[in-house]
């Protein structure tokens, strides 16, 4: 029977066992994603909605749009990880021989193709049922919480809209410009570290941990507590009837794109001209900001790899805190909450993992 090396370069199992295997790998993950699915079909079936649409929409958009851009970064990385670092330990040897012989190598390994395969597709499949879920909150729960939410924000700050303080720093042209610039890149950054997790990680406890709590992170935070918080954001407090409260933050963003792009008014605006109070949004949720929750996370798994790495992404978290309020996007309780349950989510996933580590230690 043929064998496959695994990450290590040791013998693994054989083709029949490879499935048994990745799903083992992969089995709180599946678990979760099926536990979203199935609440997901429910919720459908008593709204009299279809999940079907957005499974084929979201997993078509991220595999034709995102997944080529994966494939030629990481190129990109090995080949300038071996120009900086590898050349110097590999005498001899040219950059596109040992592309070719370390893509090989990858191709060979049938055990991680696979269950980065299956992990990829559960996620996939994870991103549509969690597209229709955060579309129809407006129609399960009407937003009603913004104007607590907004004097909860101000008390915290000490009796300040928090974006007036985010404004006093960052609020020349060229800056929002900067941040929002970072608040876009983020959902590339999203893509890429998933399937970074799913196929590239060696490490199946980190791998599992970050994969988990990806999925725990966006269901029950960016579903069920945006279900429970629901919630527009300040950028649409005006829109909703609540009141002009936010209006001088909408007119120094609206001021800085006449002078540089603040691509998020179009976002805004096209989210906007999608929802019809009462009947299903496009995407509209403030509580908790969602863009916060995963910044963090993907902060705390990079930490696992190196401190250096794991700086640059809290950097970037908190980064993407500040735009969130900048951009008229979030209340910074939106973003506290965020952190708080990306955390939460990390531990237990991290729980999860470790007490697998252990079982398959006392069961050799």
């Amino acid at each position: 029977m043929t064998q496959f090396p695994d990450a290590t370069g040791t013998p693994a199992a054989s083709w029949l066992a490879l499935p048994l295997r990745a799903l083992a790998a992969n089995r709180w993950l599946l678990g979760a994603v099926a536990l979203h699915g199935l609440a997901a079909l429910l919720l459908a079936e008593g709204l009299g909605l279809q999940v079907d649409g957005y499974l084929r929409d979201t997993a078509g958009s991220l595999l034709v749009r995102l997944l080529p851009f994966f494939g030629i970064t990481v190129l990109l990385i090995r080949a300038v990880s071996f120009q900086l670092v590898l050349r110097h330990r590999l005498p001899g040897k040219r950059l596109l021989p040992w592309l070719a012989e370390d893509l090989g190598a990858l191709l060979r390994d049938g055990e991680r193709l696979l269950s980065g395969a299956l992990a990829f597709a559960a996620i996939l499949a994870f991103c549509g049922t969690f597209a229709f879920v955060k579309a129809v909150i407006p129609a399960v729960v009407p937003f009603t919480l913004d104007p607590l939410l907004a004097t909860i924000d101000a008390w915290l700050h000490g009796g300040t809209d928090p974006w007036r303080l985010a404004h006093a720093v960052f609020g020349a042209p060229r800056a929002i410009f900067t941040i929002n610039l970072a608040y876009h890149a983020w959902a590339v950054l999203v893509f890429f570290t998933v399937v970074a997790a799913a196929f590239l990680d060696t490490r199946g406890p980190r791998r599992s941990t970050y994969l988990l709590a990806f999925v725990l992170v966006w269901g029950l935070g960016g579903n069920l507590a945006a279900m429970l918080l629901s919630s527009a954001g300040p950028v649409y407090y005006q829109g909703l009837g609540l009141g002009d409260r936010f209006a001088p933050l909408m007119e120094r963003l609206q001021a800085a794109d006449r002078v540089m792009p603040v691509w998020a008014l179009g976002v805004q605006d096209l989210l906007w001209a999608g929802y019809v109070p009462g009947a299903p949004g496009r995407g509209i949720s403030a509580m908790p900001s969602m863009h916060v929750a995963s910044s963090v996370l993907m902060a705390l798994y990079a930490m696992q790899w190196s401190r250096i790495l794991g700086l640059i992404a809290w950097i970037f978290a908190a980064t993407i805190m500040v735009g969130s309020v900048l951009l008229a996007w979030h209340y910074a309780v939106d973003g506290y909450l965020g952190a708080g349950v990306a955390l939460a989510c990390w531990r237990g996933a991290g729980w999860l993992a470790a007490r697998d580590m252990r079982l398959n230690k006392a069961g050799t």
